[in-house]
């Protein structure tokens, strides 16, 4: 038996490992495409989030002091913004309205702006009810955008769980690539000296036939002799040894086919 069959299909062939390793490391860059793509989306929803509370909270801080201005004035009561903030619409005395007249009324107007109203005047109501609105459709806008965060979460948390699995197929593979290399430089080395053995013993059994053929012209006396010789010489030591050896290595080479 050919010690080359002794590996033929009890062990992946490299190139065919090669190959899988090839596909899986493919699958691996698309996931992990995948996994940057959707991160990177995640971030811009987060900023998105960001960017709606800070406008919530804009707001929300409007409508406090909206609601100071209610409290005190009614909800009719005419609002000018100054300083980004929403104050009483009138003057709280003659004199202002004489001389702030003409700045109040541009802040009123800047009411109006604020809220895309018409006209040059808004009530106080009617601002409190747009920015609620506001702040209803950006609180919702949120919620909206976190559930597809969360979306987005759980397919990375999926694709991170696939990708794991392939890099330890990777990893596995790359170690049977490791042993199978490894057993064919054994294979190569038990090759050699199992051809080695085959030549030494076809090389003994000769030279030991030709001795024995040239003792048939010998007379029965110096037969006796030569056979008595024959034992103390290289070649008959030779025979011995290679018997032991073949014994050894028929042996070993059935250790080897179970493995």
């Amino acid at each position: 038996m050919h010690i080359k069959s002794i590996r033929n299909g009890t062990i992946a062939p490299v190139k065919d490992i090669r190959q899988e390793r090839v596909e899986l490391s493919t699958l691996r860059k698309n996931l992990l495409q995948k996994i940057s793509g959707m991160k990177n989306c995640v971030t811009e929803i987060n900023k998105s989030i960001t960017a709606y509370k800070k406008n919530i909270a804009y707001n929300q801080s409007l409508l406090k002091s909206l609601q100071s201005v209610s409290a005190k004035h009614g909800e009719n009561a005419t609002v000018r913004l100054k300083d980004d903030h929403f104050k009483y619409g009138q003057a709280s005395n003659f004199f202002k309205n004489i001389f702030h007249g003409s700045r109040y009324q541009t802040e009123r107007e800047a009411a109006v702006k604020k809220i895309n109203a018409e006209g040059s005047t808004v009530s106080t109501g009617k601002v409190i009810k747009t920015l609620q609105t506001k702040i209803d459709s950006a609180l919702s806008k949120v919620k909206e955008l976190k559930t597809e965060g969360d979306g987005y979460d759980t397919k990375i948390d999926n694709f991170e769980r696939k990708k794991y699995d392939i890099e330890k197929k990777i990893d596995r593979l790359a170690k049977i690539k490791t042993d199978v290399k490894e057993a064919d430089k054994k294979t190569m080395r038990l090759e050699k000296i199992f051809q080695w053995y085959i030549k030494l013993t076809r090389d003994a059994k000769r030279s030991t036939l030709r001795h024995v053929i040239s003792l048939a012209t010998l007379p029965q006396r110096a037969k006796l002799a030569e056979i008595k010789s024959l034992k103390n010489t290289a070649g008959f030591m030779v025979v011995r040894f290679l018997t032991m050896v073949i014994r050894n290595l028929n042996q070993l080479l059935r250790q080897i086919v179970a493995i």
